[in-house]
């Protein structure tokens, strides 16, 4: 079986989407992230895939808020974005994605890893 997850971008509080990873080439879809995940959610989709774009950017989360919208929905949300501790996560997600270059040291180029919760 093939499980299609939806993804949702957030950049300044809207979904949108990059064009190549570029910031400056982007299309806002919708204003309102949850009402995008409120609308898979009504067609039976009970995962999501969603990045917050400022928080990768900047290194720490910036859209907590919309993140807070869509996890009360109810669905299983994958995140990743500006992720650098788990204090911060009080609220229920499944998976937390943390991408992290790093320079420090000749063997680690880059660190990447998937932290599976379980509540």
């Amino acid at each position: 079986m093939i499980e299609l997850i939806p993804a949702i971008d957030i950049i300044g509080g809207q979904c949108v989407r990059l064009t190549k990873g570029d910031y400056a080439a982007r299309k806002t879809y919708d204003p309102h992230p949850e009402d995008v995940a409120r609308r898979f959610y009504d067609m039976g989709v009970r995962r999501l895939h969603v990045v917050d774009l400022d928080g990768a950017k900047a290194d720490h989360i910036v859209n907590l808020e919309t993140l807070k919208k869509i996890t009360a929905l109810g669905m299983t949300v994958d995140f990743g974005g500006g992720i650098q501790n788990l204090a911060s996560f009080f609220f229920r997600l499944q998976t937390l994605h943390i991408y992290k270059a790093s320079l420090e040291g000749p063997n680690l180029s880059s660190f990447s890893a998937s932290i599976f919760c379980f509540s």
